[in-house]
């Protein structure tokens, strides 16, 4: 009797969600969203299934849930989405049970037993929606729309060189976009009070390349990046945070929307290239004047990873090729990642990382078009 009426539950059920002292101080989007929950699970048609279901059905109790066991229809998957319905924010949160019993929710297995992790993860959605919190969502917890709105005020192209010498001085060169507003995370403010005083550093010149893109640049110069958070108050916060192209930050620079062959061909015709005893920096100058693109160097990346590309020294007898294939040859050699970026207006750039920081931007973001 219990199962069927385990079964029968379709009620959305609020979820009094604590403050999160790990996320206390992280600005808010438009406003301190509390969700209501409607979990639906999905089964296959099987009695073991139905056993799973019922006992799954009191731990749900235990979270202060009832959720809606049923058999999936074609083709449906397990996910979450966001619901308005008589101005009521919902998020109607799609799971399943896996063949061995866990319940799988946003992509997690969870076992009976762990009931406190399962509730910790409502609670998170319930706090956050489906977006997820703004340090793990690769929109930062933006709506879609809030998420197009910042990409294309990010496109604005930058108005002259930028000097480096701070991250402060690198903004205000740079010029934040309308509706937006700088703040800085206690582990950023930590960071700027430990940095040096770098001395006269060289202005960065942006030339056409976008906002986003070029505060990206200049804010890793200092092992720093940002993200966009929509402020309470309207408009968009610009967090400055300490991280690099595996956190959750925003990218330096997107994967094109077509083809890198069909966009930048120039990367793919081969020329002579004298190689021998040819300093990398200078290389990388004959690549960025091939491709006609500008080339900008993680600094702070290369320091972290003890790669001093002043100090490097490429040797190859004179040969024809083209500059993809060098930027292979030259990474493998002496673990650089060299990426063919776009900026968020479509201005291409190269840029010069470590290894490590060129995987991680591939598995995080090369699949991300901007605005999409």
């Amino acid at each position: 009797m219990l199962f069927y009426l385990v079964w029968a539950l379709t009620s959305v059920v609020a979820v009094s969600v604590p403050a999160d002292p790990a996320v206390a101080g992280t600005p808010q989007r438009l406003e301190d969203r509390n969700w209501s929950i409607d979990l639906e699970v999905l089964i296959q048609p099987v009695p073991t299934a139905r056993l799973q279901a019922q006992r799954w059905g009191l731990v749900m109790q235990q979270i202060g849930l009832s959720p809606r066991f049923r058999p999936p229809r074609p083709g449906e998957q397990s996910g979450l989405e966001n619901v308005t319905s008589n101005g009521a924010r919902i998020v109607r949160v799609i799971g399943s049970l896996t063949r061995n019993g866990r319940l799988q929710i946003d992509g997690k297995n969870y076992a009976e037993t762990d009931v406190e992790k399962l509730k910790a993860k409502i609670a998170e959605i319930a706090r956050y929606g489906a977006e997820g919190p703004p340090s793990e969502s690769p929109t930062f917890g933006l709506t879609q729309m809030q998420y197009e709105t910042i990409v294309a005020l990010m496109s604005d192209p930058v108005d002259g060189p930028v000097s480096l010498r701070s991250p402060v001085t690198a903004v205000d060169g740079i010029g934040l976009p309308r509706n937006c507003r700088l703040k800085f995370t206690p582990a950023a403010r930590s960071q700027l009070s430990g940095l040096q005083d770098p001395g006269t550093l060289p202005e960065a010149d942006f030339g056409e390349i976008s906002k986003g893109s070029a505060l990206a640049i200049a804010l890793a110069q200092f092992g720093l990046g940002f993200r966009p958070l929509a402020s309470p108050t309207g408009g968009y916060d610009i967090e400055v945070d300490v991280g690099g192209e595996a956190d959750q930050l925003w990218p330096v620079g997107w994967r094109t929307k077509d083809p890198i062959n069909r966009a930048l061909p120039e990367m793919f015709k081969s020329v002579e290239v004298s190689l021998e005893d040819t300093e990398i920096t200078a290389l990388i100058g004959v690549m960025s004047e091939q491709m006609k693109v500008p080339h900008f160097y993680s600094s702070r990346a290369l320091a972290d990873g003890n790669v001093d590309v002043t100090e490097l020294v490429y040797n190859r007898r004179l040969d024809r090729l083209s500059m993809a294939r060098l930027m292979n040859l030259v990474g493998d050699q002496f673990g650089l990642g060299l990426d063919v970026r776009v900026a968020e207006n479509g201005q291409f750039f190269l840029w010069v990382t470590t290894r490590e920081e060129h995987l991680a931007f591939r598995s995080r973001f090369a699949h991300v078009i901007p605005g999409k």
